[in-house]
């Protein structure tokens, strides 16, 4: 068996893992948010120096739902699209943005998805499949970091032409815990 290999970040992951998208799988409250968060702020951090650096977009799988109560989620460029521009009024357009293939997209809570039922939210999930099918196929460069609680939500989101890997975030050691307190 091979030994898992560890990554000290999200930026040495994706440096290191030529996949286009990762699925960072972890217990609630492990960190995996602000894992996302961390490499937003690392790449905007570069990006300030670096014009050539990749953009990214975070946000939350949680707000994935219809206009009004009842009504389905839209389709999830369209979704990603509207939020974008609401929050970056000043960038260009997403679609934009992604055929540079220079995105980043963090895709948080893809178990939170706001669905009836199980199976409505594994529908969600295969929406999710298919636009990062499309998206990874005609803007090659184009990334995608989406975190989930457990694997069977994220599972499906591999498919023969495209693996989605899954990382694990570990839980600090009471050692680890020990050293980051002590540096702060």
């Amino acid at each position: 068996s091979t030994k898992p290999k560890t990554y000290r970040d999200l930026g040495e992951l994706l440096n290191q893992v030529e996949d286009p998208a990762v699925v960072v799988l972890g217990s609630p409250g492990c960190g995996k948010s602000t894992l996302l968060r961390r490499l937003e702020l690392e790449v905007a951090q570069r990006g300030l120096a670096d014009p050539e650096q990749p953009v990214t977009f975070f946000i939350q799988l949680n707000q994935y739902k219809g206009e009004s109560r009842g009504e389905p989620a839209p389709a999830p460029l369209k979704w990603l699209t509207e939020r974008w521009s609401s929050r970056h009024s000043e960038m260009p357009p997403l679609p934009d943005l992604l055929k540079t293939g220079r995105m980043i997209l963090l895709l948080d809570a893809l178990n939170e998805m706001p669905t009836a039922n199980t199976a409505a939210l594994l529908e969600a999930v295969l929406r999710w499949k298919d636009f990062l099918d499309r998206v990874v196929n005609d803007h090659p460069g184009t990334r995608a970091v989406f975190s989930c609680r457990t694997l069977d939500y994220s599972a499906p989101l591999s498919t023969p032409g495209l693996r989605v890997p899954q990382v694990v975030v570990e839980p600090l050691t009471d050692e680890q815990v020990a050293q980051f307190l002590e540096k702060r």
